[in-house]
């Protein structure tokens, strides 16, 4: 269920923003590929990624939690697969 799948994507994106605000945050940072300064707001994403059918959830469209002062948006995309192709994107993000 989709919510269970954004249950675990909020899990990762808590954890990820515990190593960053660790005392060696901004090593991991660089690490991860990222130039500059930690920010001092992160702004993190959780989406529900799977395929679309009949128990797609929109409840959590357009939430965020704040966890100091730090955000993680919540997201989905459901996709619609045909012959090993995605033929079909429905998602919450904005591009």
């Amino acid at each position: 269920p989709p919510k269970d799948a954004l249950k675990q994507a909020i899990a990762y994106s808590t954890f990820t923003r515990e190593l960053l605000r660790s005392e060696c945050g901004q090593q991991r940072w660089e690490l991860w590929g990222f130039n500059g300064e930690l920010p001092k707001q992160l702004i993190l994403y959780a989406a529900c990624v799977m395929p679309s059918s009949s128990c797609n959830d929109y409840s959590f469209n357009d939430m965020s939690l704040d966890i100091n002062g730090d955000i993680i948006k919540l997201h989905y995309v459901y996709f619609v697969e045909e012959n090993n192709r995605i033929t079909k994107v429905e998602t919450s993000l904005k591009w």
